[in-house]
């Protein structure tokens, strides 16, 4: 866990999804350095991949759109559950503290 985030998706015998949020307790930290290049590379990738779907668009070819929307849409639920542990994480935090 490169900055003490993990998520996951569950499915329920039932079939619902749950969605499962760890993060390290307050004793340990992520070093500053590895959680900056984190986030940027989160952030980055989705807009890359929409950047290229664009462009791929611009130039007629369908293959390369449906692969980079496909791309566009697992780096953005996998930075959408980082955000969300990062929120949970916040959370928990505060309520320990106070």
């Amino acid at each position: 866990m490169l900055v003490g985030l993990r998520w996951w998706s569950h499915i329920k015998p039932d079939g619902t999804e749950e969605w499962v949020f760890e993060s390290f307790g307050g004793d340990q930290k992520a070093s500053q350095l590895d959680s900056t290049i984190f986030w940027f590379v989160s952030y980055v990738t989705p807009l890359v991949w929409f950047i290229l779907a664009i462009s791929s668009a611009l130039s007629f070819s369908l293959n390369n759109v449906s692969m980079c929307l496909v791309g566009f849409g697992l780096g953005g639920v996998n930075l959408l559950g980082y955000i969300r542990c990062q929120k949970n994480h916040k959370q928990l935090m505060r309520s320990f503290l106070f």
